[in-house]
């Protein structure tokens, strides 16, 4: 006869529940972005005019001629690009990008969350519930500029830092941070005062 299962450590428990929440609020996310259907907002049509551009072969430029740089969103640029190139409408690329962006601090803020208690999963869902169900959240997941991207980056480079605050400060444990921050720097122009206050901090 064979031994009854045992029951799942609480490690696991609480890791599923978290990933539960996570699943949850990015399912709100996206139902309620679908709600702003079809911002757009005018500024990201400047970036994907580069983006169709640089796919089609003419490099990053605004017209044939004189190069003009009309982008502050390198990575942006080049992310909706890379999608493009995949054969992604360019809209339909920052739209997917964004949500992306917005989904991964969801996950940031799950992956952080201590849940050992009823009341804990409960907090951690109202938190990422209060994300999801905001609406400039939810408007600019789908409004083709970077903002979500940075929120991501930022995120993850805080969940990363997190250990150093425990006593971890081994050069290598900054790396992941570093290289998030470093692509900061490279979603928006201001991205060097956000990662110098996150290092500061």
């Amino acid at each position: 006869m064979s031994a009854p299962p045992s029951p799942p450590r609480p490690a696991v428990r609480a890791a599923s529940l978290k990933v539960a929440i996570a699943v949850i609020g990015v399912a709100v996310l996206v139902w309620r972005a679908s709600r702003y259907w079809p911002f757009i907002a005018d500024d990201a049509l400047i970036s994907l005019r580069y983006v169709k551009r640089l796919v089609a072969g003419h490099g990053l430029t605004w017209t044939d001629g004189d190069r003009v740089e009309g982008y502050s969103n390198l990575l942006w640029v080049i992310a909706c690009a890379g999608l493009h190139a995949l054969g992604l409408d360019p809209i339909t690329a920052a739209r997917l990008l964004g949500l992306a962006g917005h989904a991964a601090a969801i996950c940031a803020i799950a992956w952080t969350a201590a849940v050992r208690s009823v009341a804990q999963a409960a907090a951690l869902l109202a938190i990422v519930l209060g994300f999801a169900l905001t609406g400039p959240i939810d408007a600019w997941a789908i409004g083709g500029l970077e903002q979500p991207l940075l929120v991501g980056l930022l995120a993850w480079a805080v969940v990363l830092c997190l250990p150093a605050l425990d006593g971890a400060r081994r050069p290598s444990a900054m790396l992941g941070p570093g290289l998030l921050l470093g692509l900061v720097c490279l979603t928006r122009p201001d991205g060097i005062l956000l990662g110098g206050g996150l290092c500061l901090g």
